[in-house]
């Protein structure tokens, strides 16, 4: 996924006002404000992390990383989440299951 450089500062801002931990419960939050409108936000969030991890190794600068690996975290706990909300949801291999 390619990260749109105002969806970059975007993030960055939410990142530089609220640290690591308070962004992680930023997008959590906002996944479950936005599970009516989208129906598999966490695969939106782990396409972003993939953008953010591909902009870090572009141009090496450690806040990409971050917002990717926080997106990451997010995306996995969302996943986790909605699966006991519904159970009859279907297994993404994308995403860490328990085995």
């Amino acid at each position: 996924m390619q990260i749109r450089d105002s969806e970059a500062k975007q993030y960055n801002r939410v990142l530089q006002a609220k640290g690591e931990e308070g962004m992680y419960q930023y997008i959590i939050s906002n996944g479950f404000m936005n599970y009516s409108d989208v129906r598999h936000p966490e695969l939106d969030l782990l396409s972003a992390a993939e953008g953010f991890f591909e902009l870090y190794r572009r141009s090496e600068k450690e806040e990409f990383y971050i917002i990717g690996r926080i997106l990451r975290r997010a995306a996995h706990k969302l996943y986790r989440l909605y699966l006991k909300m519904d159970p009859n949801r279907r297994i993404n291999e994308r995403f860490l299951n328990l085995i």
